[in-house]
């Protein structure tokens, strides 16, 4: 559920160690939906320097 969440645009990636086990992945997943601008990307809704990418 989270990567499809991810792969769609809805969701955005955080780390958090130890539990970093699909950080890679899901990382990849959100790097494409920014370049497709899928789903909150193209909102700017993940921009607001909340966490560190």
């Amino acid at each position: 559920v989270n990567g499809e969440l991810v792969r769609q645009g809805y969701a955005e990636v955080v780390n958090y160690p130890p539990d970093d086990a699909q950080f890679s992945n899901f990382r990849q997943l959100e790097q494409s939906a920014v370049s497709a601008r899928l789903g909150c990307h193209p909102t700017g809704i993940f921009d607001d320097n909340t966490y560190e990418r």
